[in-house]
């Protein structure tokens, strides 16, 4: 048996849009609005984000040229901070140095993160959805691959009742039981989640192709 473990975030769906709007609401409903913040400050909607988007250009640029430092949903919130304080990072090293002197409630910040994700996923699903977009071809790909027969395993960072219901045809396409989600609770990074498969599926590790 060979199993395919697939990555979320950034191999079957973008999700930088995603952790902007998620991200960016958790930070203000925890340390509250002001001019200083990201954004101005103000809170991001369904209703608003089209035209957000349109008139903010230049911070998302910004934000992306970011995201890739972040090593968890409590850096999100660093972003935010950097731009108040007009500080400005330009590699991953001086990004993990800001991280360890820097005052900031990460555990607060992480709980609020979730807490926002899932109001929004309770108020519009599809609407969430359409902020992480998924890679078409990738999308493609599962599908005859799971047409053929073969086994997949995603292995994110993810939790998994934020994504199991994109797994479903009526988002994605096609089916991924909820059992074949494995979030950080079966590892804290991707070597721990490939041991639990490995265990799991009663497999050896060349036998993981991951993603």
């Amino acid at each position: 048996m060979k199993i395919l473990a697939l990555d979320f975030d950034g191999v079957i769906v973008d999700s930088v849009l995603d952790s902007l709007f998620v991200g960016h609401n958790a930070y203000l409903r925890l340390y509250g609005p002001g001019k200083k913040k990201y954004f101005g400050g103000e809170l991001f909607t369904f209703e608003n984000w089209e035209e957000t988007k349109k008139q903010r250009q230049e911070e998302i640029k910004y934000y992306r040229t970011l995201r890739p430092y972040i090593r968890g949903a409590t850096d999100y919130g660093l972003i935010q901070k950097l731009i108040e304080e007009n500080k400005f990072v330009k590699s991953q090293e001086e990004f993990d140095n800001y991280r360890k002197t820097v005052k900031f409630d990460f555990e607060a910040y992480e709980k609020e993160f979730y807490k926002e994700r899932e109001r929004l996923q309770n108020i519009n699903y599809r609407a969430w959805f359409n902020l992480e977009p998924p890679y078409l071809k990738v999308i493609e790909g599962i599908k005859k691959t799971l047409e053929e027969g073969a086994k997949i395993v995603i292995a994110t960072s993810n939790r998994r009742k934020a994504i199991v219901k994109s797994f479903t045809p009526e988002y994605f396409g096609f089916t991924i039981k909820p059992e074949d989600i494995l979030d950080k609770r079966f590892g804290e990074d991707k070597s721990g989640q490939m041991k639990h498969i490995a265990k799991s599926y009663n497999i050896k590790f060349k036998e993981i192709y991951f993603v």
